[in-house]
């Protein structure tokens, strides 16, 4: 390399590096605006139509399901809806509400999953919920799940006191992995993370938007 192409390179990683460094983050405030008006101008209802009618499209001609044919949903921000709770205190997470909101048993139903769920149970698959919530939230989400009409749950898998410290990742590959060697066919898994996706043992995926949190 000639002392001329040495220079040129020099000085193009060095506007890189500064270009870099000079990155800002959002202002907060601002961010929170644009979550909002997402969520209630009917952007974030509209994506989720999309979703559910390419996966409906994707299914129709396709799916035929035997005994062991087993779809797998996330609850929170797939089935049930925690994005005005959330509002109430400015989208952060205080542990001791989550689980106040979880045992009130008030969440309202994600727009339009709920058609994805009966498309499903219309189908006779399995229907498995695979949830983070807790052992000892059990009886307040089906309660919850059971009056916002999802009344076909073949079988709901929280977290155990000995799972607690597991990732999401871990904790959900798992028992995607232990349903397998049960003898079930996972044909979709449906969540709002992508920790709710990797791994693997699905064979379809679908990602509900999430704007509010990140769980890894």
């Amino acid at each position: 390399m000639t002392l001329f192409l040495r220079k040129i390179t020099i000085l193009i990683l060095a506007f890189f590096v500064l270009v870099g460094c000079d990155r800002k983050p959002k202002n907060l405030t601002l961010a929170k605006e644009e979550i909002e008006e997402y969520y209630e101008k009917g952007f974030f209802a509209s994506d989720v139509k999309l979703l559910v009618d390419q996966a409906i499209e994707y299914f129709y001609p396709r799916i035929c399901c035997g005994p062991d044919s087993a779809v797998i949903f996330d609850i929170d921000d797939t089935l049930l809806w925690s994005y005005y709770d959330m509002k109430e205190i400015q989208f952060g997470f205080v542990p001791p509400l989550y689980h106040e909101w979880v045992l009130k048993a008030q969440s309202p139903a994600v727009p339009h999953v709920k058609r994805l769920y009966d498309f499903f149970v219309g189908r006779g698959c399995k229907i498995i919920l695979l949830t983070g919530r807790r052992f000892d939230e059990r009886t307040a989400t089906i309660k919850n799940l059971k009056n916002q009409g999802f009344n076909k749950i073949d079988l709901l898998i929280t977290r155990e006191e000995d799972e607690l410290n597991l990732t999401a990742v871990e904790y959900k590959v798992k028992h995607r992995k232990m349903l397998e060697e049960q003898g079930y066919t996972i044909i979709a898994s449906i969540g709002d993370q992508y920790s709710d996706l990797e791994g693997g043992y699905a064979e379809y995926k679908v990602k509900i938007p999430n704007y509010t949190y990140l769980i890894y």
